[in-house]
């Protein structure tokens, strides 16, 4: 039997030869390292594509125009106010980072309020 990560080109990803006795086996190590390959390459691409320290709204229209991704931010708008950035550059919250509510406060980037809740906005595609 032969089982492969199709996301891996050539022989990379192939395990040849296994014999049926020992196929469970092979199989279970085999999905832990699929996983945790495709965990890490998540990891790495959120890691690379999240940017911080943005402290006024237009910064955030900058980086959100340049460079994309995830923005996170000090946030203490309102309903109206994420509409309003949805409307100007189509970002929205995406989420707010449990491990990171407790932090210290910051200035909101969208009111100037001081803040300890953290948003993560993004383009709505």
């Amino acid at each position: 039997v032969v089982i492969a990560q199709r996301h891996l080109p050539g022989k990379a990803g192939k395990v040849f030869d296994i014999s049926i006795d020992g196929l469970v086996g092979h199989v279970n190590e085999f999905f832990d390292k699929v996983h945790k390959g495709l965990y890490d390459q998540a990891l790495a691409f959120r890691e690379e594509n999240t940017h911080e320290g943005i402290e006024d709204y237009d910064t955030f229209k900058q980086m959100a125009e340049d460079k994309g991704g995830f923005l996170k931010v000090h946030w203490a708008g309102s309903n109206e106010d994420e509409e309003q950035v949805k409307q100007d550059l189509k970002f929205t919250v995406r989420c707010f980072p449990q491990d990171a509510q407790d932090g210290p406060k910051g200035k909101c980037f969208y009111t100037g309020k001081e803040t300890n809740r953290v948003a993560i906005f993004a383009r709505a595609y």
